[in-house]
């Protein structure tokens, strides 16, 4: 299939209408078949423009997804990037300079810092890279990281004595609360670029059966009025 671009989508619909309008008013106009009708391509018209609409909610709500994603990873306050140091810092003020439990802890955090989460990438759509701009979906690394998160709170939950940091912001029932949100974020993010992509799916497979129903249309016309009439004149050079 190919690709369509977002920036000229509106410019073909909007050829699309202007075609519908015209072919209202030719004098008795018969389609050749059911697909060339007009009934039939006001109906397309409208099934695309609202694909076209679950296309652009699709996007936003990713949008919005991806940006919550990047808060609990690295901009909030509760964020993993701002929580690692200061456990690092309560492990080695509770167990240890040079303590086993400071040493396991800093092999988990070269791990999870040397995964990245992207904010800018690409996405495959029936074989081909789509635009996505500032929507990440970058779940490998996204998975990784936050499987890590989990492993770390898995060992420091185990730690004995009890780990009892001073600030309670990374207290084991604060860390498990910023692992369940993160779960919760990933799903709703997977879900949300699922949806997108089925959206921009239908829209444009209906976009291409609407191409075909202009070209059944242009050549109803050319046999209908003849090839140079006025009415072909005036749809031939429509582009959509």
């Amino acid at each position: 299939m190919k690709k369509i671009s977002e920036s000229s989508f509106g410019t073909h619909l909007a050829n699309a209408q202007n075609l519908a309008t015209v072919l209202a008013g030719f004098n008795n106009y018969q389609a050749s078949m059911p697909t060339a009708s007009l009934d039939y391509f006001n109906q397309l018209i409208a099934s695309i423009r609202a694909a076209n609409n679950a296309s652009a909610i699709g996007r936003h709500e990713l949008s919005l997804a991806t940006e919550k994603r990047q808060q609990l990873f690295s901009r909030h306050q509760q964020s993993i990037k701002k929580l690692l140091s200061p456990i690092g810092a309560a492990i080695r003020s509770q167990y240890g300079l040079r303590s086993k439990e400071a040493a396991d802890f800093s092999a988990k955090l070269k791990n999870m810092r040397g995964k990245r989460v992207g904010k800018k990438t690409a996405v495959m759509v029936d074989g081909k890279e789509q635009e996505t701009k500032s929507i990440s979906v970058s779940h490998a690394g996204v998975g990784t990281i936050t499987q890590h998160f989990a492993d770390m709170i898995s060992v420091i939950g185990q730690l004995q004595p009890a780990f009892n940091p001073v600030n309670k912001d990374i207290s084991m029932e604060k860390l498990q609360d910023t692992h369940n949100n993160l779960l919760t974020v990933n799903n709703s993010l997977a879900s949300s670029h699922a949806e997108w992509i089925r959206a921009r799916l239908v829209r444009d497979e209906q976009y291409l059966q609407l191409k075909e129903s202009v070209k059944l249309i242009k050549e109803s016309v050319k046999a209908q009025y003849g090839l140079h009439s006025t009415e072909y004149t005036i749809i031939k050079i429509l582009v959509i």
